[in-house]
């Protein structure tokens, strides 16, 4: 029995979107050993290529008067969750919407990295140990 180009399509998106929410799963479970290992390994004095290869590209990047005031140093880096599924399902639209938008300043539970003038790591906030 054929099926109608309506539900094809229909059937289409939510395959579409129900592999985008796998993809999304799959690289944040991905991430967080290796970010967890990282963060132990980081030292105050390393270079930014350090924390690079030890945690890989930050979740926010800070620069400016906002970042010097808060945490006394000229750069901040944030490492955390991009993604948030226990706070994503919602009763109104947009109904799932499980990402962190990190704009002006770090969220709460992150890492935060601080960098000094000359780029070595001076700022370490928000470890476990």
């Amino acid at each position: 029995m054929p099926v109608c180009p309506k539900c094809r399509r229909k059937r289409f998106w939510i395959a579409l979107g129900a592999l985008a929410v796998a993809t999304l799963i799959i690289l944040h479970l991905s991430r967080l050993p290796n970010l967890s290992e990282g963060i132990q390994k980081i030292e105050k004095g390393q270079s930014k290529k350090v924390v690079i290869r030890l945690l890989g590209e930050p979740a926010g990047k800070y620069v400016g008067d906002f970042t010097q005031l808060k945490y006394g140093v000229r750069e901040v880096w944030a490492y955390g969750e991009r993604f948030d599924f226990k706070n994503a399902f919602y009763s109104e639209f947009p109904y799932f919407f499980p990402f962190k938008f990190r704009i002006i300043a770090p969220e709460t539970n992150d890492v935060v990295i601080g960098f000094s003038t000359n780029d070595a790591v001076a700022l370490i906030e928000g470890r476990t140990h």
